[in-house]
């Protein structure tokens, strides 16, 4: 019995994360699915709630209605044409809304659960994370690190510059290859 090669052990740790990618991209694809469907309950309840006060600020209406109607029927002819048309603009506009919002709301848990299938994203994610956590660290100790030195500076600007450069390099070289909206 002989020990698992090298390009062994390799396939069965891409394979491992390719599986962990998928699985958490599910999570995220749940996730952004149930994010969507309160959306749209959210929505739903605001809409049927501004239908109710446009109802009961009908009903008002009305009644005032009738008390100018024994005052001049031609003021209240104007008043119940302004209303309606008022009450038609302002439930058009809250169903456009909605529905921009909903769909706008779709296509980015979409687009996101597609990104986030590709291991180059994933990795991008952690590096931004790990570059965010090591800058709140220098923030915090910045009163140990020797910045009237330029040999100090010098190093850690092109320490920085070469990690950002090397991170586009990777980035552009292995992202086309993990794409999956290319494959589609």
């Amino acid at each position: 019995m002989s020990a698992p090669s090298i390009d062994q052990l390799k396939k069965k740790d891409a394979d491992s994360i390719e599986k962990i990618v998928a699985e958490e991209a599910g999570k995220l694809q749940q996730q952004g699915e149930e994010e969507l469907e309160q959306a749209n309950a959210k929505g739903r309840e605001f809409l049927e709630e501004a239908n109710e006060k446009g109802k009961e600020f009908l009903k008002e209406a009305k009644k005032e209605l009738n008390h100018l109607e024994e005052e001049g029927k031609d003021l209240l002819s104007k008043l119940v044409a302004w209303v309606k048309s008022t009450a038609t603009c302002v439930g058009e506009t809250l169903t456009k809304v909605s529905s921009d919002a909903q769909v706008a709301t779709s296509n980015a848990v979409s687009k996101t659960a597609v990104e986030l299938q590709n291991p180059v994203v994933v990795a991008q994610v952690a590096v931004v994370a790990g570059g965010i956590g090591a800058g709140y660290l220098a923030y915090l100790e910045k009163h140990r690190i020797n910045t009237d030195n330029k040999y100090v500076v010098g190093i850690h600007a092109s320490i920085i510059t070469g990690l950002v450069l090397l991170d586009g390099y990777l980035f552009t070289t292995y992202y086309p290859k993990y794409d999956k909206k290319a494959a589609k």
